[in-house]
């Protein structure tokens, strides 16, 4: 069952620097799971580019660094196994680098935010699912 907590993170309006794809999983994590499995992904990004106030970030780094981050941290697992709270990281179709972030939940289903939008839990449609480049479960 998916946490009762996720309802506070719902329709919160995306806002790079504040509120992203990346940032609002951290938010989730940190204060409902008690757990900073992000905060290594975040200097990896402030490493690489200081500015993560735009979308250009995205353009600096790549998929293998997250997988980098990724091997400290968690282990990869398929769509079919994937369990709440997985983290999903999607890619571009015509590049090495991620386009989007959300979160697992139960049913083929995410927990995510899209830039331009407000925070939401969707299905992970064929839209979605061709993107996906890994999916993530946090090794405790």
């Amino acid at each position: 069952m998916v946490s009762k907590n996720i309802i506070n993170y719902l329709g919160l309006t995306h806002h790079y620097g504040d509120i992203n794809c990346i940032t609002i999983l951290a938010h989730f994590y940190k204060q409902e799971l008690k757990s900073n499995v992000f905060d290594n992904l975040f200097r990896t990004i402030k490493n690489e580019n200081k500015n993560i106030t735009t979308r250009k970030w995205m353009k600096q780094i790549s998929l293998s660094n997250i997988d980098k981050w990724a091997k400290s941290c968690a282990k990869k697992v398929t769509l079919t196994d994937a369990e709440n709270y997985d983290v999903i990281v999607f890619r571009s179709l015509r590049g090495d680098n991620p386009i989007h972030f959300g979160m697992y939940i139960h049913h083929m289903r995410m927990f995510h935010l899209e830039e331009g939008g407000r925070s939401m839990i969707t299905n992970i449609d064929n839209y979605w699912s061709d993107r996906i480049h890994a999916i993530y479960r946090q090794v405790v």
